[in-house]
């Protein structure tokens, strides 16, 4: 997803308040945006350079604070600072009045709708002219390379179009986009009445392959800049007359009506809302939207997506709630990794069919992150693998998002908010996790009764637990989640993979350790053949004192000072390393890294003269 990056002072500026960094992250969370990192130029440069390379105080770099703000792909409106803070102050309910901004803020947006949705000038370029010096109408063709001869913007003299196309193969910025016309028999030009060419596009400036796009980027532009006219939101259209003689008034600026019923809403997104509050947080959203005068239960707005409602609806704070209550009935939350690998959720829980709903990276960087996870329990294992030393019982738990693939998605997957608990103990303590269910049913007022408004258990079969000993809860028709004990069959199972594997390492550790020691016979005896060839002058001159007869075996005196061939030196390093530690792996007081790689997968661990049980909740 694009990122923008915007200056403190101009954010300052623009929402006529000073946020902290805290309170500005927490307004993007909201809003449904999210705050990436807080960095400056210092900072970057120094990235640029490595670590070994730091910036001077005399650079004149500049150390002020810029935001880099994450955005969905498809907010265009939102890539310059103009748009963001307009969003965001309709969000608060504020009033919009903006100052004049930089000329830089114009030209800023062009670059990140260039990388965008004009597919890095592929569907569309965008460019900008003083209307007072060229002469309308303009006409739109194309011409022979050898034909089409201009000076371009900061240069000093006139270019054929091949002449431009050499000189700027060696300009970084503008280098990329040769590649879209090169080989061309006539390129695109934009001239006007007096023959002038304003543009070679997509090189230099303004025009698109793609209509559809170019109508989205000039409603984007227009409506972002139009604030800094002399009378602000106003926009002067022009006709455009295309080969077939058709005449389209530009910008468009076209809005799309839609009635939506309020029960159909509330299905998709979950919640119990009125039609005249889902007016009030679309209207939070930019959108405005009415109560329909015919029908109450029917809103006419701009269409929008099911989920810009609850976008702006304090969802999260239900969550905040949960937690602290949760840690307040005495559990512990962890806070894990959204991916984790593909065994973690279908091998090691015993699911044949444990791949089929998870959304998989492309070209994962690590076994560990091959996958989005499609349930809590992992991490939570994972959780109580590297906290086995803790005293016993653990309460732990987890509320964060998971990822589903869903083919009615736009994206394909969606994201569910999901709550998962684990009792770790000698015991299973089952009803410690009975007793956590109930009391969240109380937080969020679901009675227990067997009809359909309340909740309750039925007994189920999950390979990942003990027969007879999971339970689904349920509202009504519909299982909102289970309970139940881990398999512990599946537990001894990893353990013996796990004894395996570290079998496996101490061997290999054997046969490093071994390969250590050959290579460094055959490098001693090398060197100490050269140093017979040439007399001892390659013999370090280090004073050392080894055991006695070893030092007769490779030991030659020069000028009566008692020195060590470097050969000898070499060997005793070597063997003193290698030997420590691979017998400290072999012993397994330090396992290796290829050890941890191989044993990190597994979940569960287990102290000395102990048989943990897990209950669990999700």
């Amino acid at each position: 997803m694009p990122i923008i990056g915007i200056r403190k002072t101009l954010i300052d500026k623009h929402f006529e308040k000073v946020y902290s960094e805290k309170e500005f992250d927490e307004l993007l969370f909201d809003y449904g945006l999210e705050l990436d990192e807080v960095t400056n130029e210092r900072i970057a440069l120094e990235k640029e350079r490595g670590d070994k390379k730091k910036v001077k105080a005399d650079e004149g770099v500049c150390e002020e604070d810029v935001y880099k703000i994450e955005l969905p792909a498809n907010r265009y409106d939102l890539l310059s600072v103009e748009g963001l803070s307009r969003a965001l102050r309709v969000f608060l309910s504020e009033n919009v009045k903006l100052d004049q901004d930089s000329y830089a803020s114009f030209i800023d947006l062009q670059d990140k709708l260039h990388q965008n949705i004009c597919r890095k000038r592929t569907l569309v370029a965008i460019g900008t002219h003083d209307l007072d010096t060229v002469q309308g109408p303009f006409y739109y063709g194309a011409e022979k390379p050898n034909e089409i001869r201009f000076k371009p913007l900061n240069e000093t003299k006139e270019f054929t179009a091949e002449e431009l196309m050499v000189h700027y193969s060696n300009e970084s910025h503008l280098k990329p986009y040769l590649p879209i016309i090169a080989g061309k028999e006539r390129y695109p030009v934009i001239r006007d009445s007096n023959g002038i060419v304003l543009s070679m596009p997509p090189i230099i400036n303004a025009t698109a392959t793609d209509l559809q796009k170019a109508v989205i980027v000039l409603d984007t532009v227009v409506t972002l800049f139009s604030q800094y006219c002399e009378k602000p939101f106003t926009v002067e259209a022009v006709d455009v007359k295309d080969v077939n003689g058709n005449i389209v008034q530009y910008p468009e600026l076209a809005y799309r009506h839609q009635e939506v019923n309020v029960a159909r809403i509330n299905t998709k997104i979950g919640l119990k809302l009125d039609a005249k509050e889902m007016s009030q947080l679309l209207t939070r959203m930019s959108l405005t939207a009415n109560v329909s005068e015919k029908d109450n239960q029917t809103i006419d707005h701009q269409l929008p997506k099911e989920h810009t409602i609850a976008e702006a609806f304090d969802l999260n704070k239900l969550s905040d709630l949960l937690r602290q209550e949760v840690a307040n009935a005495g559990w512990t939350e962890v806070l894990n990794f959204a991916l984790c690998s593909s065994d973690d959720v279908s091998t090691k829980l015993c699911k044949a069919d444990g791949l089929e709903s998870a959304v998989k990276i492309a070209n994962p960087k690590t076994i560990e992150f091959q996958v989005a996870r499609t349930s809590l329990f992992p991490g939570l294992l994972k959780t109580i693998a590297s906290n086995k030393d803790m005293p016993l019982p653990l309460k732990l738990f987890e509320l964060q998002d998971i990822v589903i693939k869903d083919k009615n998605s736009e994206v394909g997957a969606r994201n569910e908010r999901r709550l998962a608990a684990i009792f770790y103990s000698k015991s299973s303590g089952f009803e410690k996790i009975h007793g956590l269910v109930d009391r969240v049913m109380q937080l969020l007022s679901v009675k227990w009764l067997a009809g359909e408004d309340g909740y309750r258990y039925e007994p189920i079969e999950d390979t990942t637990y003990l027969d007879g000993r999971c339970a689904a809860i349920m509202i009504g028709s519909k299982e909102i989640g289970r309970m139940a004990e881990a398999d512990r069959l599946a537990k001894r199972k990893i353990e013996r993979e796990e004894e395996r594997l570290k079998a496996t390492n101490r061997d290999m550790s054997m046969f490093k350790m071994k390969s250590m020691l050959a290579i460094g016979f055959a490098f001693t005896a090398l060197l100490s053949t050269f140093s017979s060839l040439f007399e001892g002058r390659v013999v370090a001159k280090l004073p050392f004192t080894p055991i006695s007869w070893i030092q007769g075996l490779s030991h030659r005196n020069l000028l009566g000072d008692d020195h060590t061939d470097c050969s000898f030196i070499f060997l005793y390093i070597l063997c003193t390393m290698t030997i420590r530690q691979n017998l400290q792996k072999a012993l397994g007081f330090a396992p290796s890294r290829a050890m941890n790689r191989q044993s990190q997968p597994n979940f569960f661990g287990t102290s000395n003269n102990v048989s943990p049980n897990f209950s669990y909740l999700r």
